[in-house]
């Protein structure tokens, strides 16, 4: 799973700047297709740890046959990641935008 380590930024220091308040829908769609997407066992190293995860009880259920790898909820995270990532540039910028404001404004 990659993931673009600018958004990732991007996101972190919008959220430490508090210049933004993201969606909760947006939040919760990527983080919890971002679980799917990692599979039915949590591997650390390499090493399959026999963890459970969502995916090893949704891999069961008879609708979701078709989607029987893990790797295709990846397109579904990244879609939220972008939302996440846009709402974060828009929140940096717009607060740019009016310390920009308040400072010419003096």
């Amino acid at each position: 799973m990659s993931v673009s380590l600018v958004a990732l930024a991007v996101i972190a220091v919008a959220r430490w700047r508090r210049a933004v308040r993201f969606p909760a829908s947006w939040v919760g769609i990527t983080v919890g297709f971002a679980v799917l997407t990692l599979g039915p066992f949590l591997s650390v190293g390499g090493i399959n740890t026999h963890v459970p995860l969502p995916w090893y009880l949704l891999g069961h259920v008879p609708l979701l046959g078709a989607a029987s790898t893990p790797t295709r909820f990846a397109a579904v995270m990244m879609l939220g990641l972008t939302a996440l990532f846009g709402v974060a540039l828009a929140g940096l910028a717009d607060r740019a935008a009016r310390a920009a404001e308040s400072s010419s404004a003096r």
